[in-house]
């Protein structure tokens, strides 16, 4: 039984296949964790932009065997990663500056990143 449901019960969130995603590189061991193929997830085959509302309310990303995944493996998990989640349209609230050069922004209630101000974009309103 997959763990999955009482960690998104503890932190308040309703629970579906995306809540808390669960991949591997290879097949079988995506099948021995509960989860799927990391090719799968993220659609490494298809256009993620049909599936961006499934990834809407993820809160955690698990990501097993990444010692294996090749240079170019990385580099489209990262790309897809980043169409998935790094929205520019949508604004975070800054929560706290930092005097390292860092600040503290909401993604979604009570989860908090810390990140360079280097990182930050500006909210544009979509047209």
């Amino acid at each position: 039984m997959s763990i999955r449901p009482k960690i998104c019960t503890a932190l308040g969130v309703k629970f579906n296949k995306r809540t808390i995603v669960v991949t591997a590189l290879m097949g079988a061991s995506a099948v021995s964790i509960n989860g799927e193929t990391t090719a799968a997830a993220f659609a490494f085959k298809r256009n993620v932009d049909d599936e961006l509302e499934e990834f809407k309310n993820t809160y955690l990303v698990i990501f097993d065997e990444a010692s294996f995944a090749s240079v170019e493996d990385m580099e489209l998990l990262n790309k897809k990663m980043k169409q998935i989640f790094d929205n520019p349209w949508e604004p975070y609230h800054i929560t706290t500056v930092h005097t390292n050069g860092t600040v503290t922004i909401e993604l979604k209630p009570h989860i908090y990143e810390r990140i360079n101000i280097h990182r930050i974009k500006p909210y544009r309103a979509p047209l």
